[in-house]
């Protein structure tokens, strides 16, 4: 990971990157490029979080990854344009998110430099990286990354040179896949023209159904409980993200028959007289001893 140099208080949360080549006068940027800028390296922040927490798959950051990715501005100093930042929440000590998250942008824009994705960049990753790069390249010739303390010279490449297919390239491992899974719960409808619908089960999972098979007749049992049954798409922790080729029926809830009470007896006395081997001494000791 990147290094920089620690005291007794970290200061990794702050940044800042300089920006040479501009156009405009030392210490100015543009509203507009700030924003694009801006929006990019918070996308990328956001997904560095993410993927160091563990968090896979569409949907709404935890709000714990929110507040230790979210990227504030702190100013802009002369000498080309500096922008001075910080990441995630004031008064965190120690090796927290916000500090990874930091450490890992950085190792990203190291590898930018040198046009080599580091080996934990994920697809989702290399995407949001080309946007920080096209974000930089509309305002500047180069730009330099750097920590406070940090050990050695700062990150420094022009964007417009930078290989994008390094990023671009990165492929999504093939998911695995399980053949002949069921799944049942509550059926939502998604998009009909296209056959695909998707069950909630019991513990609240999505598990999306691709290309029904049955898809006219699963449409009537909409708002409904079923089980569908298809080739299993499974997620990173194995879980089951989708079904592919599913079949849709109504869930059938299995019979009971009330047991049958013939041929009990009910004529022997219950057991009474307490505990073999307890005597009345030892009940009243325990009754007094959990009365108080």
């Amino acid at each position: 990971m990147f290094e920089i140099a620690m005291g007794e208080v970290s200061v990794v949360d702050e940044w800042e990157v300089r920006l040479s080549g501009t156009g405009l006068s030392d210490g100015e940027i543009t509203f507009a490029g700030l924003a694009d800028l801006a929006e990019a390296l918070q996308a990328l922040a956001t997904r560095v979080g993410r993927h160091l927490a563990g968090v896979v798959g569409p949907g709404r950051s935890p709000s714990a990854v929110e507040r230790a990715t979210t990227l504030k501005f702190r100013g802009i100093a002369q000498g080309s344009t500096i922008l001075q930042a910080k990441i995630g929440e004031d008064g965190v000590l120690g090796e927290g998110l916000e500090h990874r998250s930091l450490n890992a942008m950085m190792e990203i824009f190291g590898g930018a430099a040198r046009d080599e994705a580091p080996g934990w960049v994920t697809p989702q990753l290399g995407q949001a990286t080309v946007s920080v790069l096209d974000a930089l390249q509309a305002i500047s010739t180069t730009c330099a990354f750097s920590l406070p303390r940090q050990v050695g010279p700062p990150i420094q490449f022009a964007a417009a040179s930078v290989s994008r297919e390094v990023w671009a390239d990165l492929r999504v491992p093939e998911p695995d896949r399980r053949a002949d899974v069921s799944v049942s719960g509550d059926l939502d409808l998604v998009d009909l023209r296209r056959g695909r619908l998707r069950i909630r089960d019991a513990f609240g999972n999505d598990v999306q159904l691709d290309t029904v098979a049955n898809v006219d007749e699963a449409a009537r049992l909409v708002g409904g409980q079923v089980t569908a049954t298809g080739e299993a798409v499974l997620g990173a922790r194995g879980q089951v993200v989708s079904l592919v080729d599913a079949t849709v029926e109504r869930l059938q809830m299995p019979s009971w028959t009330a047991p049958s009470l013939d041929g009990m007896d009910f004529s022997r006395t219950p057991l009474t007289g307490g505990v073999e081997g307890v005597d009345e001494d030892e009940v009243a000791a325990f009754l007094e001893l959990i009365g108080r």
